[in-house]
Parts: structure tokens; sequence; C-alpha cells
């Protein structure tokens, strides 16, 4: 009998041995793409490392939007197939599309007379066969006060039309 586990054993120990490292994902830029009345649009640029010496494969991305530290815009997830390629850094640009969930919060923001920090809290799901894993990222920038006037339709000088 322990002729027949042993090997099993081993077996078992080697296919641990071969799961691959995490990969690193970093936040390196967001930039608003496009804001108008029905939400905003943000292009999130991602660096990844893959310090495997196989190949994986990011599959999607999921992002929360959080305006001005309380506002939450949503959470999407973006189809994002991109190959991680052994060993190497890459660069991605993930476009991210939220609605305004109310259109207060527009005005609200506009109330306040100043640029509005955003946070993007999201992760990459990678994967390869059996090996899949969920990679946290964050970044932040700012809505400037002139760009959420376009949201409503105003002109940026905040003039009459």
């Amino acid at each position: 009998m322990l002729l027949l586990v042993a090997p099993l054993v081993v077996a078992c120990s080697a296919v641990e041995a071969v799961e691959p490292d995490a990969p690193k994902v970093t936040a390196e830029k967001a930039s608003l793409t496009k804001i108008s009345p029905a939400g905003i649009e943000l292009l999130v640029e991602l660096g990844a490392y893959n310090p495997n010496d196989i190949d994986l494969e990011a599959q999607s991305v999921t992002a929360k939007v959080v305006l001005d530290g309380k506002h939450d815009m949503g959470t999407v997830e973006i189809p994002q197939e991109v190959d991680l390629p052994s060993e190497r850094q890459i660069r991605v640009g993930v476009p991210v599309a939220v609605d305004w969930k109310d259109v207060t919060v527009v005005a609200a923001l506009i109330a306040l007379k100043r640029n509005v920090p955003y946070d993007i809290e999201g992760s990459v799901k990678i994967g390869v066969e059996l090996f899949k894993m969920s990679v946290p990222f964050h970044v932040s920038d700012i809505i400037t006060e002139e760009q959420l006037r376009q949201a409503v339709g105003n002109p940026p000088d905040g003039g009459m039309r």
C-alpha cells in the first residue's frame, strides 16, 4: 500500500510547484476621456508584469469609480483579453464608462466650485487553465470644475448660451 501512495504524494507535490507566481499589476494613470449628461468615460492605463516562465492571460477588468470620496458611480466589469507574455512588462489602456446614478450628484459636484477627485478601485482577472486569480489595483485623478460644467451642457466659462 505504501508503495502505491508514495508516487501519488510525489506527483501532487510536483503539481503545486508548477503553480505560477502572481503577476504584478500597477495602475499608472487615469484620465477623463468624455463627460456628458449620461455619465463619464475614463481611460485607465495599467502596467502588468508576468514573472513566470509561462504566458498568462488577463481575462477581464473590474473597476469601481467613486467621486469626491463619497459618490459611488458603480462597479463595471470590462472584458479585456490580453496576453501576458512570460517575464515581460506590458502596458494596456482600459476604457471605463459609468452612468450617473443620480443627476443631482452632478449638480452637487458643480456647486462645490472646485476640482473633484475620483478613485478607481479595481482588479484584473488573470488565468490560464486551472490557475485563476484576481490582482488588485488603485488609481486616482481629478475631474476639473470646467469638465463638470460640460456634463450638464454649460459652456466652459459658465456663461449663458
